[in-house]
C-alpha cells in the first residue's frame, strides 16, 4: 500500500480509472481475497486520507455472502 501514496495527487484527474483498476485487483479470483485481507489488517497503518477510500473499495468488492449454505449466483449462474 505504500506504493499507492501517489494516488492522492492523481485521484482528482484519474480517480475513476484507478478505482476501477483497484476493484479489478480486489475481485481477482486467485489473489483478490489475500489482498483484501492484507488491506483490512493494515487499515490502521494507512494515511488518514486513504482509509475512507480503502474501506469503500473493500465494501464494494466484498464477496457475495452465502445464504442457507448455497453460494449466491447471478442470473444464469
Amino acid at each position: 500500500m505504500q506504493a499507492l501514496g501517489w494516488l492522492r495527487d492523481v485521484m482528482a484527474t484519474d480517480g475513476d480509472r484507478i478505482l476501477g483498476w483497484l476493484k479489478t485487483i480486489l475481485t481477482d479470483p486467485v489473489q483478490g481475497q489475500a489482498i483484501r485481507n492484507d488491506l483490512e489488517a493494515g487499515l490502521g497503518a494507512l494515511p488518514s486520507w486513504m482509509v475512507p477510500m480503502v474501506k469503500d473499495l473493500l465494501a464494494t468488492t466484498a464477496p457475495q455472502k452465502e445464504q442457507d449454505g448455497m453460494p449466491q449466483r447471478g442470473i444464469g449462474g
